[in-house]
This record gives structure tokens, sequence and C-alpha cells, in this order.
């Protein structure tokens, strides 16, 4: 096998896995969207900015399990 085989072989290993693992991936962009909001909303370090991103927070929390169920309802062929 030479190199250039190597790279396809993991390029396409990567494009199955993300046809796979769609669901998941577009939950870790939101939230890391949702990171960098509350990155932009403490960096003054203002008590009310960071006391809002505490109170957002859990839309974190809410986008990762969102990616998972939805991947799983999808995998199991009902979504």
């Amino acid at each position: 096998m030479d190199s250039s085989s190597g790279h396809r072989f993991s390029l396409e290993l990567f494009v199955a896995r993300c046809d796979r693992a769609f669901v998941l991936i577009i939950a870790d962009g939101n939230k890391e969207s949702l990171a960098a909001y509350h990155f932009s909303l403490i960096r003054q370090r203002d008590p009310a900015r960071c006391f809002k991103a505490f109170l957002h927070n859990n839309w974190i929390g809410a986008s990762i399990f969102a990616g998972i169920a939805l991947d799983l309802l999808r995998q199991s062929g009902l979504g």
C-alpha cells in the first residue's frame, strides 16, 4: 500500500464515519457555537453578563443530549 492509497482509505473512513454520525457532528458544532457565545459574554468579567452565561449554560447540555438522542433514533430506523 503506497502513501496515496493510505490517505484515500483514511479519507473514505472519515467520510463514512461523518455520514454515520452526521447528527452528532451538527450537535457538536452547535455546542461549540454556544461555548463561543458564552465566552463573548464573560470576556469583560461583568457580573451581570457572567450570570447570564451561567443561566444559559444548560443549553450546551441540551444540545449534547439532543444530538445523542437524535442519533440513536436515526440509528434505530425510527427517524
